[in-house]
Order: structure tokens, then sequence, then C-alpha cells
């Protein structure tokens, strides 16, 4: 089965359950919203996996709450969940990705030039790499009211989820000279006119542009996800206020050369939810 059909599967498959579940016992549907603050998080010593900062996005969804008894149920969710980290200043670039410079270059000096350069090069720019997900988490929910009368109601949820990756860019601007070194003191020209006893002037390059980058992105993406709460319910509509967060296990690229990461989200979302059933 294609992966494209997956998250189609599961939506229909919450349906139908939420369906019959509904016939004979209590459920809830609802919505929620909020923000989302991921984290990219380096796993290895790869530069390309280093210096990232947490941005901002958006996350939005739908859930069915199976109440299993009064103090227990079960959520599983639906939603839209925008990820990414953003990095400010000197960054690594693989030297693959500046074949392009070295054209001035003699192709007579080009091999031995290339054997004495760093795997990675360095720049001074800006870089916001965005990801958008459709996640799908499964929890398991425990819940107290506050008196036992009260309409206020606390509860801590957790459990896994599957993530599927729907788009990956990454968008960067700024113009800057091009380094051998992660501290910015010498210059890829100073390194070139060195090695090959001629002055090279390459001089500073633009990193404006935008870069479809999801062909290196794992497609799929799992982890475990966990909330704490509040809740007020009135007849049969509750709102809730809730924070939490998920971390996925699996690392972000296919490939090591363009670093090796993993995500984390912190989450504040409000929601209502509507009664069904008993």
């Amino acid at each position: 089965m294609k992966i494209s059909f997956i998250p189609y599967l599961i939506i229909g498959s919450v349906i139908m359950l939420s369906s019959a579940f509904a016939q004979e016992k209590s459920i809830s549907i609802g919505a929620r919203g909020g923000l989302s603050i991921p984290k990219i998080q380096a796993t290895g010593d790869n530069p390309m996996s280093k210096g990232y900062k947490s941005k901002v996005a958006a996350g939005a969804g739908i859930f069915a709450e199976f109440h299993i008894t009064k103090c227990f149920s079960i959520r599983p969710m639906i939603e839209y969940s925008g990820q990414g980290g953003k990095r400010d200043g000197m960054q690594a670039i693989p030297q693959r990705m500046l074949a392009p410079m070295f054209e001035q270059i003699p192709p007579a000096f080009l091999p031995t030039v290339k054997e004495n350069l760093p795997e990675y090069l360095y720049a001074n720019f800006q870089s916001t790499t965005s990801f958008n997900y459709l996640m799908v988490p499964v929890l398991a929910q425990f819940g107290w009211n506050l008196k036992p009368s009260s309409p206020y109601r606390v509860y801590v949820s957790g459990g896994p989820f599957i993530s599927f990756l729907l788009s990956a860019h990454q968008e960067t601007s700024g113009t800057s000279s091009i380094y051998v070194n992660n501290t910015g003191t010498v210059t890829l020209d100073q390194a070139l006119s060195a090695a090959m006893g001629m002055p090279i002037a390459i001089g500073p390059k633009p990193f404006d542009r935008n870069d479809d980058i999801k062909d290196q992105m794992h497609k799929i993406n799992a982890g475990l996800t966990g909330y704490a709460g509040i809740s007020y319910t009135t007849q049969r509509h509750t709102i809730f206020l809730e924070g939490g967060g998920s971390y996925g296990f699996v690392k972000l690229q296919k490939e090591a050369v363009n670093g090796q990461n993993r995500i984390g989200v912190g989450n504040v979302m409000f929601g209502y939810s509507y009664r069904l059933g008993k």
C-alpha cells in the first residue's frame, strides 16, 4: 500500500469506530487548535545538524474521545502540525553544494583543491526550515473533577503517535563570504589562493532562495506525545486548555551528509468538545 493512502485509511477507521462506539457508550467529538513550538535537536557531530533555534508554528486538529470509565478515556486525534527550526549566523555548507563556485579554478588544479578543502565550509546567513505534518496520536487520558459536582476537571494524557510529512522547505537569505572554518577567520578566497599560489577572488555570495527539501527527509515519523490540561463542562459542552508536547524517534534526514536531527514539539492548545451518547 502506498504511503499516500495511509492517512485516509486511518481517518476512515476512526470515523467508523466512533460511530460504532457511540451506539453503546459515551463519546465526545471535538476540535482543538493553538501554537506549536518545535525544536530541532542534533543527534550527532555533523555540523549540518547544529545551531537550530525554535520557531513558532500553528497546529490544529479533530479528535474523538471514548469514555471508558469516569476517570479514563481514549482519545485518538488527527491533526495538522507545523514544525521546523531556524538558524542565524555562521552555518555549515557541504562542499558539494558549492561546486559552481569552483568553475573559475583551472581544471588541472581542481582535484588538489577539493582534496585540501574540508568537507563542510561555512557562511553567515539566515535559514528557516519548515515542515508540515499530518499527525495521528492515540492518547490514554486520566481525569478528575476538582470536586464531585464541580464543572472543572484536570487531566493528563499520553501515548504514541505516527506522523506523515506533507511538505518540507528551507528558506535562506543574506549575503556572505565563504569560510573554511566556523569562526570566520579564513575565507575560501584566502585558502584557495594559498593552495594554488595565485590570487583567487570568489567574494561574497547571495543566499536568497527557497528549496523544496521533502525528498531529503523521511516521510514518516513516530514517537510519544503527552499533555496536561484543565476543562470546564456544562451539560454536553466542554472547553479546555492544555499544554504538552511530542518527540519523534525517527531521524529527519535520509542521508547523514544533510544532518542528523530529531524533532520535538511543545504545544499550547485550546479546544471544544461535544458529548454524544450516554
